[in-house]
């Protein structure tokens, strides 16, 4: 995050992945991203140049073959040579079952989520929560006006609904992605479009690639609040969370506007290797989320 102002950022508008689809790359003097409005505006990529990192690195968490394997494999014996045994497997620790969670959804940043009155952090980090809305994955569209390169950000929409128990409720999201003085800025509306009042408790989710799960000085704090990134962690009515990383050299403020909350929550994948199965630290999310009230229109 630079002190002094810079100049705005070169935002070019293409197919950069060649999947038929047009992409917006944001490149600044220190922060780089990518914003994909046909997979739920989500945010793909973001550079950060001085440290050479793309903090967006993470895997999705995706079924493997081999996983139906991991909760009978076997610790190796001490002094006993690893043995391609029909049928045997080995596991550097056991227990390992337990990190098999699998993701419906891309890992990206600034994904929107509707959640049910029943989620828990628990349910949505195992992914098996209940997502009212069809804005995680769906395309969004991208303003007239910025079809052609913009000065600072790019607007997006998308008039979408929640699938609620007293039924559907039609939703319309506006979210502007802007780089200001090395900072990235999101702006949301939410519009109402039903003619009932309603509490709509939205989520923006960023999934970030840090060093370790439980190094020295990696950690997310809030005042008091402190966790590692291994760990599960909530934030209660606050607008700040920072994210320390010595190992790349990182220090991220998340900041949000109003009454808000935070959810964090480690990625783990589960890999099979010479030595045998074990997990791997993927990264974190981190979730701002807020409940509201809305009026029709509203």
């Amino acid at each position: 995050q630079s002190a002094a102002p810079s100049s705005p950022p070169d935002v070019e508008i293409f197919d950069i992945d060649r999947d038929g689809e047009e992409e917006v790359v944001f490149s600044g003097e220190k922060i780089s991203f990518c914003a994909k409005p046909s997979y739920g505006g989500m945010i793909t990529e973001i550079d950060y140049k001085p440290a050479l990192f793309n903090l967006s690195d993470v895997l999705t968490r995706r079924f493997e073959a081999y996983h139906t394997r991991v909760k009978k494999a076997v610790i190796k014996k001490e002094n006993h040579k690893l043995e391609v045994i029909h049928g045997v497997y080995y596991t550097k620790e056991l227990g390992l079952e337990n990190y098999l969670k699998y993701d419906w959804y891309n890992r990206g940043s600034a994904i929107d989520h509707f959640f049910g009155t029943d989620t828990t952090l628990e349910k949505y980090s195992c992914c098996e929560y209940r997502e009212l809305g069809d804005f995680v994955n769906q395309p969004y569209k991208l303003a007239a006006a910025n079809k052609k390169p913009a000065k600072n950000g790019i607007k997006l929409s998308r008039d979408g609904c929640l699938w609620t128990d007293n039924g559907i409720i039609p939703v319309t999201v506006v979210k502007r992605i802007e780089s200001i003085n090395n900072k990235m800025i999101l702006k949301y509306e939410i519009i109402n479009n039903s003619a009932g009042e309603y509490e709509f408790w939205h989520g923006s989710e960023f999934n970030i690639s840090f060093s370790s799960p439980c190094g020295d000085g990696c950690c997310l704090s809030s005042g008091d609040n402190k966790i590692k990134f291994g760990e599960l962690g909530e934030f209660r009515n606050c607008n700040l969370l920072e994210a320390i990383d010595p190992f790349h050299r990182l220090k991220l403020s998340f900041t949000a506007v109003g009454d808000s909350s935070f959810w964090a929550f480690p990625l783990w994948t589960v890999s099979l290797s010479e030595g045998g199965f074990e997990k791997t630290y993927q990264g974190s999310s981190i979730t701002a989320h807020r409940k509201v009230f809305l009026a029709p229109k509203q």
